[in-house]
């Protein structure tokens, strides 16, 4: 009686296990919330380099950003109930091509500025796009990732 029983505990265990490894972990809607939140910070980003004004220090400017990164990240937090599965690093890679966008743009821009030119607005709103791009990209991978 005792085998049948660690037989019939092992047999649930296993079941129980293989339905755990074919769930998917988050809903649909976790994924649009961390997707469009994804998708916002780039935007964020990329609108901030493209119109940042060419003042010296801390600005106005800067504290709505922030705030607005900051609106962002409260709402995904508030909104979304779970992350998803590989939410995380799909994000991260969307956030390491950013930033070495980011790190072009301002080499773009201090190497205009040693020559002394000026950063054009069309040379502006293309960085803005290419920064922003990568976030994008990977929030609508993220958005979209349950969908197979």
């Amino acid at each position: 009686m005792n085998d049948s029983l660690e037989q019939d505990e092992a047999r649930q265990a296993r079941t129980a296990l293989d339905e755990a490894n074919t769930r998917r972990i988050g809903s649909m809607r976790d994924r649009r919330i961390h997707g469009i939140a994804t998708a916002l910070i780039g935007i964020i980003l990329g609108a901030a380099l493209a119109i940042q004004p060419e003042s010296e220090g801390p600005t106005l400017f800067l504290l709505v950003v922030i705030v607005c990164f900051i609106a962002v990240g409260a709402w995904q937090t508030r909104a979304a109930r779970s992350t998803p599965r590989s939410t995380n690093r799909t994000a991260f890679v969307g956030i390491g091509a950013t930033v070495v966008m980011v790190i072009a743009f301002v080499v773009l821009r201090q190497t205009l500025e040693v020559r002394g030119d000026e950063l054009t607005w069309s040379l502006r709103m293309g960085s803005g796009l290419l920064v922003a791009a990568p976030m994008i990209l990977a929030g609508l991978v993220i958005g979209r990732g349950g969908q197979r």
